[in-house]
């Protein structure tokens, strides 16, 4: 049996890990941040009571705790400056599209009120560069990230790859990103293709290439992208081209910045931007991908029609593109911005609601190294150190053994 794209997708990590309905989504991260509400409130007790004064008032405060509204206006606001920063960089597309969905996966299991964007997203940055093959040294990375932010406090390589095993904990270990940039590209190849007349089409469309290319030639165009009124080669071409690019741009920006990755697939994804850019040129793209009933009479096991079969799938897939689309659109328009005020005024309340026991990655990070935790045969755990130590014990008890048994080699045969 023969796989097709849409069951090699269905295999991978991303349909399976990272795929929600919408309804999902908002459940799941109004999931996250009432437990981390809990938590911080908890933790937060925990440092008053350590830092109390003898006078032994036990009374925290109550702390106002971030919305899942708020977060997520946090989380977009960072997933920007993630964007900028990766053009600042100059790094590919896949590279800064990696880095903005390790962001976005790592925070719908884990709280901005638990671990701050801000350390968080330069962690995000580095490992895409090494999931997505774009070598660059953390001495490098980490200084260039310091003349880019021109923040007064200057980052250490520490603080960009302290938060690193946290990262891939909530990312499941799994760094591989379907991007729709490559169906992008894939789409426009077939394109260019049908409009020089080569192209390879579905025998059940029992037409020509040359008929297909005629049939593009007819076909409206955007304003923006105005056609001679006798159409050339070279006009399709550059037709197709000037969609693909703005096609790309739609990806590299208010796709990265909305949830349509957790929502559609990528197919779905590149439709929908280039449904944004040509809306005729989409559509009748489509149209090439959908067999035309060899027998217009004949029904299939439900009793409908073949031909009504076909136009009910490819009105569910238009429907489908559209409403991506329109989530792409509605940020690419600004009604997902947020203004200035709006961000200070939750940045101010998370720093009320920071949850103060993870605050210093860094020492964390140190500390689970100094005394990180090993599974014994036995079904308890213990330190590193302990463990090293008592492989040393043992080492020397069979070595004093041997001594007294005589040959290390054993006894004579």
């Amino acid at each position: 049996m023969a796989l097709t794209e849409d069951d090699i997708y269905r295999a991978s990590t991303q349909y399976r890990l990272w795929s929600y309905t919408p309804e999902a989504l908002v459940s799941l991260r109004a999931t996250t941040n009432t437990h981390a509400a809990e938590r911080v409130q908890a933790a937060i007790r925990r440092s008053h009571n350590a830092a109390r004064q003898p006078s032994g008032d036990t009374t925290a405060r109550i702390v106002d705790c971030l919305t899942a509204a708020e977060e997520l206006t946090i989380l977009t606001h960072f997933t920007q400056q993630c964007l900028r920063i990766s053009d600042a960089f100059k790094f590919p597309t896949n590279v800064k599209a990696s880095a903005a969905q390790y962001l976005k996966r790592f925070y719908l299991s884990n709280s901005v009120m638990t671990y701050h964007p801000k350390n968080i997203f330069p962690a995000c940055l580095f490992l895409s560069t090494k999931t997505e093959n774009n070598y660059i040294s953390l001495d490098h990375f980490t200084e260039q990230l310091n003349d880019i932010t021109g923040s007064k406090k200057r980052l250490t390589s520490d603080d960009v790859v302290a938060p690193e095993f946290v990262v891939t904990q909530g990312l499941r270990f799994t760094f591989d990103v379907r991007h729709p940039l490559r169906g992008l590209r894939g789409g426009l190849l077939e394109l260019l293709a049908i409009a020089r007349g080569t192209a390879a089409l579905l025998p059940s469309l029992g037409k020509t290439p040359q008929q297909i290319r005629k049939e593009m030639l007819d076909i409206t165009a955007p304003a923006d992208t105005p056609m001679k009124t006798t159409a050339t080669t070279r006009d399709l071409e550059d037709r197709c081209g000037k969609a693909h690019d703005k096609a790309k741009d739609i990806l590299a920006a208010a796709a990265l910045l909305t949830d349509v990755y957790f929502t559609y697939t990528p197919a779905q994804i590149w439709l929908a931007a280039l449904l944004m850019v040509d809306e005729p040129l989409t559509l009748f793209y489509l149209d090439t991908k959908f067999p035309i009933a060899s027998n217009p009479s004949a029904v299939d096991v439900n009793g409908a029609s073949e031909a009504i079969t076909a136009d009910l799938q490819k009105a569910k897939v238009i429907s489908l593109i559209r409403t991506c689309a329109e989530a792409m659109a509605n940020h690419a328009t600004g009604a997902a911005s947020t203004s200035r005020e709006e961000l200070v005024r939750i940045d101010k309340k998370l720093y009320q609601c920071q949850n103060p026991e993870k605050a210093d990655l860094v020492a964390m990070n140190a500390a689970v190294k100094r005394n990180s935790v090993v599974a014994k045969g036995d079904g308890t755990s213990e330190t590193e150190e302990d463990a090293d130590a008592r492989a040393a014990k043992k080492r020397k008890e069979e070595r004093e053994r041997r001594e007294k048994e005589g040959d290390v080699f054993g006894g004579s045969l």
